[in-house]
């Protein structure tokens, strides 16, 4: 999505934008960004900025280059993970930033982000130098999901389940893995006085790893849960909770996307599905009814 149109959607909702900094921009690219934006976003709005996107996750390909540079500039990778070299040019790219914006340099919000299940990365990369006192904000994606029905190994009972039995190991594992990443993550922020925000959030459940004659019917099964009228209980129990953890800003995702076996990740299937129709984005709505943003 061209920057322009990303500055210009922020300026017509009156939004804060978050942009993703690509993994292999230059200083230069950064500088003429970082003036873009400063030209033309409305004044009154603070540009979250993040040095690529999941740079933890060695499966993708700005992990992997992440890696390739650390073992080019001779830094550690703990657990075969980036995070020195992240930490490192995060601060890069934050610093170039400021320095366009100079006297506006307070609008910036520098975001340092990692996993949420496991916080090795995080742990090492805040502690990095200067890292943490060059950032303002630390960010995961604590999705959730039906966790055992979500085992292949486990797929002969899971296909006897009804969408209420998923529904409920989605509540379990709400209130357990989930609770407990929330929890842990928030005492990681704060420890380095830090807001704690999500990326990412939503029910992640996939079939597409399952046996090929079982993805079909394990599609439906999902499906049939993600739909279930409970689904607007789930996610207000779980934004609530982000809440009760010391959360700020969560973002859904998606607004709107078609389901299938790689995930049911739109609160809206299609752009003019009625929203009535779908219990999971009347979680949403009613979440976002008890708590404007200030």
């Amino acid at each position: 999505m061209p920057i322009e149109v990303m500055i210009e959607l922020a300026n017509t909702l009156h939004v804060d934008p978050w942009f993703c900094i690509p993994h292999q921009a230059s200083d230069d690219y950064v500088r003429q960004f970082a003036t873009l934006v400063h030209d033309r976003l409305d004044p009154a709005l603070h540009p979250h900025i993040e040095y690529s996107n999941e740079v933890w996750n060695t499966g993708f390909a700005q992990g992997q280059w992440a890696n390739s540079r650390s073992q080019a500039l001779g830094l550690d990778s703990p657990f075969a993970q980036p995070a020195i070299f992240y930490a490192v040019r995060s601060v890069q790219v934050f610093k170039i930033v400021q320095d366009v914006w100079g006297a506006d340099r307070g609008r910036v919000v520098r975001v340092i982000a990692g996993q949420a299940a496991w916080d090795n990365f995080l742990t090492h990369a805040l502690a990095w130098q200067d890292t943490a006192a060059n950032a303002d904000v630390m960010a995961i994606a604590p999705y959730f999901n039906a966790a055992d029905a979500g085992d292949p190994a486990r797929v002969a009972t899971t296909l006897t389940l009804s969408s209420d039995q998923v529904v409920d190991q989605m509540l379990a594992n709400i209130r357990g893995d989930i609770k407990s990443w929330m929890t842990g993550n928030a005492a990681l922020a704060a420890k380095y006085k830090l807001k704690l925000k999500a990326y990412e959030s939503g029910a992640g459940d996939s079939s597409s790893y399952f046996p090929a004659d079982k993805v079909d019917a394990m599609t439906a099964l999902f499906t049939a849960a993600h739909r279930n009228p409970r689904m607007r209980a789930v996610y207000a129990e779980y934004y609530g909770q982000w809440v009760a953890a010391g959360g700020d800003t969560m973002n859904q995702y998606s607004d709107t996307g078609n389901w299938s076996k790689w995930g049911l990740w739109g609160a809206l299937q299609y752009v003019t599905q009625d929203p009535a129709s779908s219990p999971k984005y009347q979680g949403l709505l009613d979440f976002i009814a008890a708590h404007p943003s200030p």
